[in-house]
C-alpha cells in the first residue's frame, strides 16, 4: 500500500503470478473458497474532507462604541476577509464553528495597496467612541468573539468578546466584554447557518484594560455588528 499526504491511499496492482493463483488456469474447477483482499478500515476511510468555509466578513454599525473608518451609506462598515490587509475568519475546529476574529493589519493578509476597497487606506482602523468622556479615537486592532460558531438558530446565547486597540495614545489597549468577571458578556444570535449578529447587551459595562495602570469600567458602551462567511 502506497501513501500520498494525509488524504488520500492507493493501493498497489496484484501481480499476474498472484492473479493466476487466485482464479487457477483455464479449464480446471475447485470447490475452494476464493476470497478477495480484504479492505481496511483505514483504505475505506482515507477519503478527501471538505473543509468548510472559514473566511468571512464583518460589517460594523456606526455611531456606537465601536464603528468602522470607511461606510458607503454612513450606517455600517464593511471588513472583508483578503481586502484592504484585513483577515476575517470563523474558525472551524471539532466539527463545528468556534471563534470569530477579525484583524486589521495583518502582515499576512492580502491586498495591502486596498485596490479592492475605493477609498481605504491601509492599515484599516476602527472608530471608538467613548460615552463616558465623549471622545472618539482611530484605533489599529481587532475582534474575537469566543465561541461564537457553536450558537444556534434559536438559542441566542451569551459569549465573552475581545477588542484589541493599537493606535497611538490610545485609551484602552482592549475592551472586555464578559472575560473579566465583572464586563457585560455580548449577545450573540445565529441568523443563518452561515450568519451571526453580535449585539451588546441592554445594560452593559465593558473593561477598558490600558497599556499601563489600572482597568476601568465604563458603562453603556454598545457594539452591534454582523459577521458572514463568504
Amino acid at each position: 500500500m502506497a501513501t500520498h499526504g494525509n488524504s488520500y491511499t492507493r493501493l498497489g496492482g496484484l501481480s499476474a503470478a498472484l492473479l493466476m493463483l487466485l482464479v487457477g488456469e483455464a479449464g480446471c474447477t475447485t470447490d475452494d473458497a476464493v476470497t478477495a483482499p480484504a479492505v481496511t478500515a483505514a483504505v475505506a476511510a482515507a477519503k478527501p474532507i471538505a473543509q468548510p468555509p472559514t473566511s468571512a466578513t464583518f460589517e460594523l454599525q456606526n455611531g456606537l462604541g465601536v464603528g468602522s473608518d470607511l461606510s458607503s451609506d454612513g450606517v455600517t462598515g464593511v471588513y472583508q476577509d483578503q481586502v484592504c490587509g484585513v483577515t476575517a475568519r470563523v474558525f472551524y475546529s471539532g466539527q463545528t464553528y468556534v471563534d470569530g476574529n477579525m484583524q486589521l493589519a495583518n502582515s499576512m493578509a492580502g491586498d495591502k495597496t486596498c485596490t479592492r476597497l475605493p477609498g481605504g487606506t491601509y492599515p484599516r482602523t476602527l472608530t471608538v467612541r467613548y460615552p463616558d468622556t465623549n471622545n472618539t479615537e482611530l484605533s489599529t486592532g481587532g475582534i474575537n468573539v469566543v465561541a461564537m460558531g457553536s450558537v444556534l438558530m434559536g438559542a441566542p446565547a451569551l459569549r465573552s468578546m475581545g477588542v484589541r486597540l493599537a493606535g497611538t495614545g490610545a485609551r484602552c489597549s482592549s475592551l472586555d466584554f464578559g472575560r473579566i468577571t465583572t464586563a457585560s458578556k455580548v449577545l450573540v444570535t445565529r441568523l443563518s447557518p452561515t450568519s451571526w449578529s453580535i449585539a451588546s447587551q441592554a445594560t452593559n459595562t465593558v473593561a477598558c484594560v490600558p497599556a499601563q495602570g489600572a482597568t476601568t469600567f465604563i458603562p453603556n458602551f454598545t457594539v452591534a455588528f454582523t459577521v458572514t462567511l463568504n
